[in-house]
């Protein structure tokens, strides 16, 4: 029987060929079956998956739901950027949830019940939003620099009707791209655990094993990487000059107040892009050397692999995981937020009252917004105030 081509999650292994009757002569003139799991690299990656894995991914949901809740709650709602950030955390969740499905459950289906469109919908859902999130990214850095770089035209160029229509539109590219998968997934067993997987469907073989990877490493990575370090470059240099320049300011105080604001969302967007670059393209690149410079024959190469896979999985998973503890270090205005959500209660009359160490600034920071200010639009900034739906005191906690 001839070689089989498996293509499974990101979480699995990936076209791995595995040969159904690979068997080795044993030095007793016995036969045995060559078998990956047998192996400590493999059990130690099943061991990952089982306890990281699921630590990940619930982690991963409850940060991005409350982050989800502190941007469309909060004041931060108003900021166009901060529309991108929910859309994003919202793929976020989706992701994180196909990876349990896929993990989880999907092993303990009959494969009477695991049909070839299954394998089309998870595909491509799970494509859509890892492709959809990363193109949400590289447009929400690109707006950055425009706020930055053009300060004054950046109030019309980016307006609410401009991100809806880029949101929307990336959204689409995405569904395009990956809509293939519906037509080039089937079902099999896997041959060493005898689990249900997805593989190329006969006639997509090429396209899926060759030419797929390729489009989807560039996609995911390559070309999000280049645009997310060349405009992170162009924004800290742009505000460099900029603080240059508010240094020989007569108006200092706002000036101080554009650099504070500016700088908070340059360093989010800098942990975001740093965060993505180290977590994401592992898996990237060993898509591409499994396919074109790493013959595993044996049995422990097999192993060896899935042990890779399992760990540069678990990196791409907690990119996907760790935006709202991003937020939380980068953004003093998002943290006030957070703090504000969580120290909301309930009080006479049915009231809701929150105490926070930031309400002793709220007017001091209302105040602010009648001076001079030449930020750009909708700056995640926290010199802003950050309220909920609820009533504010001024006391320290």
């Amino acid at each position: 029987m001839g070689d089989l081509t498996l293509i499974v999650m990101p979480g699995e292994d990936f076209n791995s060929t595995f040969s159904l009757s690979t068997i080795t002569e044993h030095p007793l003139a016995e036969f045995r079956v060559e078998n990956m799991t047998y192996y400590l690299e493999y059990q130690v990656a099943e061991t990952l998956m089982e306890f990281i894995t699921p630590i990940l991914s619930f982690g991963g949901i409850i940060g991005n739901i409350i982050t989800i809740i502190i941007l469309v709650k909060s004041s931060l709602r108003k900021s166009t950027t901060c529309w991108y950030m929910t859309v994003m955390a919202i793929l976020d969740i989706v992701t994180l949830l196909f990876q349990l499905i896929w993990l989880f459950i999907r092993p303990k289906i009959h494969p009477k019940h695991f049909s070839g469109w299954i394998c089309g919908i998870i595909f491509g859902v799970f494509f859509f939003a890892i492709h959809y999130n990363v193109f949400l990214l590289v447009a929400m850095t690109i707006e950055r620099y425009i706020a930055v770089r053009f300060p004054i035209r950046a109030q019309k160029l980016l307006n609410k009707r401009r991100t809806v229509i880029i949101i929307s539109g990336l959204g689409f590219l995405s569904l395009l791209v990956n809509a293939h998968h519906l037509a080039t997934r089937m079902c099999a067993r896997h041959p060493d655990t005898s689990e249900v997987i997805c593989v190329a469907d006969v006639g997509n073989e090429t396209f899926t094993n060759l030419v797929w990877p390729w489009i989807d490493a560039t996609l995911y990575c390559f070309v999000p990487l280049f645009f997310l370090i060349v405009f992170n470059i162009l924004i800290v240099r742009q505000l460099r000059r900029a603080s240059r320049r508010q240094r020989e300011m007569v108006i200092r105080k706002s000036g101080g107040r554009f650099a504070s604001n500016q700088a908070q969302v340059t360093l989010m967007l800098l942990l975001v892009s740093v965060s993505f670059v180290f977590l994401v393209t592992p898996i990237a690149l060993i898509i591409l050397i499994e396919r074109y410079a790493w013959d595993r024959t044996t049995a422990h190469d097999k192993a060896t692999h899935h042990l890779l896979r399992r760990l540069a999985g678990a990196l791409m998973f907690t990119n996907h995981s760790l935006n709202f503890v991003l937020y939380c270090l980068s953004g003093r205005r998002f943290r006030t937020a957070t703090k504000a959500l969580f120290c909301c209660r309930k009080i006479n009359g049915g009231r809701i009252e929150m105490t926070t160490i930031a309400s002793k600034n709220i007017v001091s920071a209302k105040s602010n917004r009648s001076s001079t200010n030449i930020e750009g639009p909708d700056s995640i900034s926290d010199e802003d105030a950050v309220s909920l739906p609820c009533e504010f005191r001024n006391e320290p906690l």
